[in-house]
């Protein structure tokens, strides 16, 4: 899965002081669901755990995520996703 991430305009925050903003983040581990709406789950899921997350750098207004799931049971999913800008550098990775 491919998703652009985009900060909303009203939604300024203090970018001099943040890496990667909670709401952004947060869209980009949304963003691994479309596989399972894809195939017709349609469960409310909420993410309560990341076994590692890494940053390596600001992430700015806008994003490219990649990623996807690794496992899917009843009540958990597990999915990895990448986060890079237009010119393909790495902001940040998680997995699980």
């Amino acid at each position: 899965m491919l998703a652009r991430i985009v900060r909303p305009a009203a939604n300024t925050g203090d970018r001099d002081h943040e890496q990667l903003h909670p709401a952004l983040f947060d869209a980009s581990l949304q963003s691994i669901l479309t596989t399972l709406t894809a195939r017709g789950d349609n469960g409310l899921y909420i993410p309560t755990g990341i076994d590692s997350l890494t940053l390596h750098g600001p992430s700015g207004d806008a994003f490219w995520c990649y990623g996807g799931l690794q496992a899917a049971g009843q009540h958990q999913i597990k999915g990895e996703i990448v986060l890079f800008d237009d010119d393909g550098r790495v902001i940040a990775e998680a997995h699980g």
